[in-house]
């Protein structure tokens, strides 16, 4: 079998000779600004979009996305203007924040020339899943759906004593996909930052839901969206053998 660092090698071999820095929009985005509690889930989302067209293994997506995470939020504070800030509205241009964030991400990237520098990363958990993904629009003229699929979200987070917790979520758009987006970007964030998370995922999922929806609203009166969607969840903690699923709307699981 191979060794997880010859994988980790080739990975950042084949990205470090493909990297396009000409490209100004080299994933999807949020609709309308950003306020600061939707970064994170956004940094998150975009590292994923960018890394996963890449062929990126799923074990090192979420260690990406960690250091991703935590160096945006120093140069957000060093250097705010480069990272799209308004300050006379206080919100963040999701544009000029997304190409600030795939920037570090290729920064990350490349600083992994080595062996060396590649043997300090985590190998794969041994009890992660295995995830498919299949995506239809039908007769539709765009995708209003979207999904998250965060295989280790604690170790994305940084959220220690539980073990490895997978989320996966599909969001059923409707009258456009500006709140699917918005789903898929923020809810699993709000779960993860919720006070009874991970000790009380039910309570934590109802409040992430809650709180999704109020800021979703509060987005859509300001900036005029139409849109909806429904959301379907799947949390999986490994270790303690417990699966969650949470649902609003008519999207329900079968």
């Amino acid at each position: 079998m191979e060794d997880h660092i010859d994988v980790y090698m080739k990975f950042f071999n084949d990205f470090n000779k493909s990297v396009d820095t000409t490209d100004q929009l080299p994933v999807k985005i949020i609709v309308g600004n950003l306020r600061d509690h939707d970064i994170i889930g956004c940094v998150i989302d975009w590292t994923q979009q960018y890394l996963s067209a890449r062929q990126c293994p799923s074990s090192l997506i979420a260690q990406i996305c960690k250091f991703v995470v935590t160096e945006m939020q120093v140069y957000r504070a060093v250097d705010p203007d480069n990272c799209g800030y308004q300050k006379d509205l206080n919100v963040w241009n999701p544009l000029k924040l997304m190409q600030a964030t795939i920037k570090k991400v290729i920064d990350v990237c490349q600083r992994h020339k080595d062996r060396n520098s590649i043997s300090k990363l985590s190998p794969p958990r041994d009890n992660l899943c295995l995830t498919v993904l299949s995506t239809n629009k039908n007769a539709r003229r765009t995708m209003e759906d979207k999904f998250t699929i965060i295989d280790d979200l604690h170790e994305m987070l940084n959220i220690e004593g539980y073990g490895p917790g997978s989320f996966y979520g599909v969001f059923d758009g409707h009258g456009g996909a500006e709140a699917a987006m918005y789903g898929a970007s923020r809810l699993f964030q709000c779960l993860a930052e919720c006070p009874q998370y991970p000790a009380r995922p039910d309570l934590a999922l109802v409040q992430a839901f809650k709180q999704t929806d109020a800021q979703y609203v509060e987005k859509a009166k300001a900036e005029n969206l139409q849109s909806g969607t429904t959301a379907v969840v799947a949390l999986l903690l490994q270790e303690l053998r417990q699966l969650y699923i949470a649902w609003i709307g008519d999207t329900q699981p079968h």
